[in-house]
């Protein structure tokens, strides 16, 4: 796990620290940031109820991270996991660490490039919005 205590923001403006968030679930606990490993949200962090999945039946969870945009990079962060939790010895945690901040710096590339996919998306749409009013005004001019 990331030893740090930065403070991060997500695109939907979540704000938590790798030490915890200050959220506090409908049952009234402290909502804790975990991470997600399952094949369909691999590294993916999350904000749960420490009941969670328990007794007391409380479901309450949200992700704070962006989905990771197809499967080839789910099925890279998932294999990756995989084989950092491989690790047996005291030797190697670091290595698994490193691997973890690589990862987690991978899927921070990948929201910001998501990110301006995004605004580069819009400003083609609004070039062929453009486009087409050009040509509709010189059709008309030439008719």
């Amino acid at each position: 796990m990331v030893s740090s205590s930065s403070s991060n923001r997500n695109s939907t403006g979540v704000q938590f620290s790798n030490g915890g968030a200050n959220f506090v679930c409908y049952c009234g606990d402290r909502m804790n940031v975990r991470t997600s490993w399952t094949k369909a949200n691999p590294g993916r962090r999350f904000l749960s109820c420490p009941n969670y999945g328990s007794s007391k039946k409380c479901n309450m969870f949200q992700f704070v991270d962006d989905e990771l945009p197809n499967q080839y990079y789910k099925e890279l962060v998932y294999q990756l996991h995989l084989q950092a939790s491989r690790f047996g010895n005291e030797n190697q945690f670091q290595d698994h660490e490193d691997t973890q901040n690589e990862l987690l710096k991978i899927m921070e590339d990948l929201s910001i490039t998501k990110s301006k996919i995004k605004v580069y998306d819009r400003l083609l749409m609004c070039l062929v919005i453009v486009v087409m009013c050009l040509v509709v005004a010189i059709a008309a001019i030439v008719v």
